[in-house]
């Protein structure tokens, strides 16, 4: 499981910037990014606040990567790649949308 690059995807998602996310989430561009690339392995106390920030369900973070995984039937690994890949894309949707509302609410 590779908990910063589930991270990376879904702020890419977002279309937020690092910098930008990192202050929302009180953290420096420098630690977000030594996250985002795995060399630092974030705390549960920030995983939790970017879970709530981006409005993402925390069993999305850790997602396991199926690309990966030896030893897979072919067609199961592709199926959950392709599995991932859409789940991530839905977020994404969503986010995106949850933003609209709340544009158009105020």
């Amino acid at each position: 499981m590779d908990v910063g690059k589930n991270i990376k995807i879904i702020r890419a998602g977002t279309g937020l910037k690092q910098k930008k996310l990192a202050k929302l989430l009180g953290v420096s561009p420098s630690y977000f990014s030594q996250v985002e690339s795995g060399k630092r392995n974030p705390s549960f106390a920030f995983i939790k606040s970017f879970s709530e920030k981006l409005n993402v369900p925390l069993s999305l973070i850790f997602t396991e990567d199926y690309s990966k995984k030896e030893g897979l039937d072919p067609k199961f690994q592709k199926f959950m790649e392709s599995l991932q890949a859409l789940i991530f894309e839905l977020q994404s949707i969503r986010y995106k949308e949850g933003k609209k509302r709340k544009i158009h609410a105020t």
